[in-house]
């Protein structure tokens, strides 16, 4: 292959590549955020250790995301309760303070408070879901977090892809040792308390799996999902830092 046939090819590569991005821009699902009733400051304090909570951004990435997934949410996490603190363990590129890794700017799993985490979202939509049955151990999810804290943030779409094509030969080849998108460290997560079946890898589970009702396993149950929004009047209610690991 001759330099001009890699430099067109590259070409052509970077051209689908806006085109799709730009296709996804334009068509990702939406929601309508004056049908949003509740708002952050009316189901925080609902809040507690297993439930889901779903974000929608409108950045590049997440509208492909969004797009990818045919879902109006770009990220989930799980929520943590100790002390009345309300934290979010997630895998995600965040500038906020980590607890696990006791430091900022972290890019991949760690625990953040969810205060923080919405006021400073790139959103304005976001949904959670309820753990209406089963409980989870506080002790056993610390030694999970102890055990993924240095799981890297995979942004690859390549590997997004796998979340659509639930292929497993398609995922094993373009898998990253050590690195996961917040689907399926949410996956991993869940099964490790036994919560959904082992049904797929876990890199074929998307945000929309979960955003959906979705099957449980005995003992455990989640609500249908439930959208909140976040505006200015959110902000004057914030809490102050507590270190609780």
């Amino acid at each position: 292959m001759n330099n001009n046939t890699i430099i067109f090819t590259f070409f052509i590569v970077l051209l689908l590549y806006y085109i799709f991005s730009l296709y996804s821009a334009m068509t990702c699902p939406k929601f309508r955020y004056n049908d949003i009733k509740n708002r952050y400051t009316n189901i925080r304090d609902e809040l507690d250790t297993g439930d889901l909570v779903f974000f929608s951004s409108d950045d590049y990435y997440s509208r492909c995301i969004r797009k990818l997934g045919n879902c109006i949410f770009s990220h989930v996490g799980f929520v943590i309760k100790l002390d009345g603190i309300i934290f979010i363990l997630e895998c995600d590129l965040d500038a906020s303070y980590d607890f696990l890794l006791k430091k900022e700017l972290n890019k991949g799993v760690h625990l953040i408070q969810l205060d923080e985490k919405i006021h400073d979202y790139e959103g304005i939509i976001f949904g959670y879901k309820k753990l209406e049955k089963g409980n989870f151990s506080i002790d056993k999810l610390k030694k999970i977090m102890n055990e993924t804290k240095y799981i890297d943030f995979n942004t690859d779409h390549l590997n997004l892809w796998g979340t659509v094509f639930k292929n497993d030969t398609y995922s094993n080849l373009l898998k990253k040792n050590n690195k996961m998108f917040c689907s399926e460290y949410m996956a991993f997560l869940l099964k490790e308390f036994n919560v959904i079946k082992d049904t797929y890898l876990n890199s074929h589970y998307s945000i929309k799996d979960f955003a959906d009702d979705f099957d449980t396993n005995s003992g455990y149950k989640y609500s249908s999902i439930n959208y909140f929004k976040f505006n200015k009047e959110d902000k004057k209610k914030f809490f102050n830092d507590s270190k609780i690991f």
